[in-house]
């Protein structure tokens, strides 16, 4: 796996930097303890993403999170999270470990 770097630019937007990765990597996205309060729309233009780990942040919002269709372990413990949709994570058919502890769901 490559490791993606999100990186702060501007008011609200974020960009990414790899490191260890080669255009058939897949990616893991780590960004704990920050101050995210939503998946980044960024990530929906990378479609090799396989893990994610949000956890610690201020997300409240994870609706967007349905274009990473090969996720396989989200975690996003330690947020603000107070609800879900049905269809939220419907379309993660890859999705193996979800950790959603320690939110207000």
């Amino acid at each position: 796996h490559g490791v993606l770097h999100l990186k702060p630019a501007g008011e609200y937007g974020f960009v990414t930097e790899t490191t260890g990765a080669d255009v058939t990597s897949y990616y893991k996205i780590i960004y704990k303890q920050g101050h995210l309060k939503e998946i980044p729309d960024i990530l929906c233009k990378i479609t090799k993403i396989v893990e994610i780990n949000f956890s610690d942040n201020q997300i409240e919002n994870i609706a967007n999170i349905k274009c990473l269709h090969i996720l396989d372990t989200l975690n996003l413990s330690f947020n603000n999270i107070s609800r879900l949709d049905n269809t939220t994570l419907r379309v993660l058919k890859y999705l193996r470990t979800l950790d959603l502890s320690y939110n207000r769901i």
